[in-house]
């Protein structure tokens, strides 16, 4: 894909998406590295979902459920 960029004459998006793709593969590997290498706390663990996170869940899962079961209604509406 940046090839064809590069020849179409496009470096500089080029250049832009290499570096963005470095800087992604960056931070998604540190995630990993975080979720599987890095001590885990003993307390954190043990904590119980907060409220905060649990209402951020549904308010984020409810649309895409009526997406899912209700598409042309949805749609209809927007």
């Amino acid at each position: 894909m940046f090839r064809n960029v590069l020849e179409a004459g496009y470096t500089g998006y080029a250049v832009a998406g290499l570096v963005a793709s470095y800087l992604g593969l960056y931070f998604y590997l540190r995630v990993i590295q975080y979720m599987f290498m890095a001590e885990q706390d003993p307390a954190a663990a043990r904590g119980a979902p907060r409220r905060y996170a649990v209402l951020a869940s549904v308010l984020c899962l409810a649309p895409a459920v009526l997406l899912m079961l209700f598409p042309g209604w949805l749609i209809d509406r927007l």
